[in-house]
């Protein structure tokens, strides 16, 4: 009997610019030869824009890409942007395969309850306040906060994964709003 693999969709377009973004492009051969399946079976995949995860996740390894981005997660909020300059300032930060590493994950040294707390002791405000707020006060505190962190640090290191803190902390999938918030000029007011 054979097994059935279930396939999802991802975005073949991604993997080619993933492929290209090393300077030097793979071919196809190579990565699968990496990850030991068949150059057929990834080529297929390409062509139909449907993966086993299984796949989808040896790919990401190889070529230390995020799943996410290569399955188009990103793309939406491209196609929905009207604004020339924002859609070119989104093109080279959010698609570029760079700023989407395969590792997503907090580091272990990291305390995140400590970081909000000593954050909150810099400008003199107790801990409590943020720890007492409602689950749903505290997510959006926390959107807001890593939103306008995330546009300074990106205007100083400019390699600064775009959308890593959603995923570590836990957060819900960033909205068209809170992409828009990013690409903002650090330096305008955040209302």
């Amino acid at each position: 009997m054979t097994k059935i693999r279930s396939k999802i969709q991802f975005n073949p377009q991604r993997l080619e610019d993933t492929r290209k973004a090393s300077g030097k492009k793979r071919s196809y051969r190579s990565i699968a030869e990496e990850i030991d399946v068949n150059e057929r079976t990834i080529r297929k995949s390409c062509k139909d824009g449907l993966i086993t995860p299984e796949l989808l996740d040896k790919l990401a390894r190889a070529l230390n890409v995020d799943t996410a981005y290569l399955m188009g997660e990103f793309d939406l909020f491209y196609d929905q942007l009207n604004d020339e300059e924002i859609r070119r300032e989104y093109k080279e930060i959010f698609l570029n395969p760079t700023h989407h590493p395969y590792s997503q994950h907090l580091p272990d040294e990291v305390d995140y309850d400590n970081l909000i707390a000593s954050l909150l002791k810099m400008y003199s405000i107790h801990p409590d306040c943020y720890f007492d707020m409602t689950s749903a006060a505290k997510l959006v505190f926390r959107e807001r906060l890593h939103s306008s962190i995330y546009r300074v640090l990106h205007s100083y290191f400019p390699d600064c994964p775009p959308l890593d803190y959603f995923h570590m902390i836990e957060m819900p999938k960033p909205t068209l709003y809170d992409i828009l918030e990013m690409l903002a000029d650090p330096e305008e007011e955040i209302g």
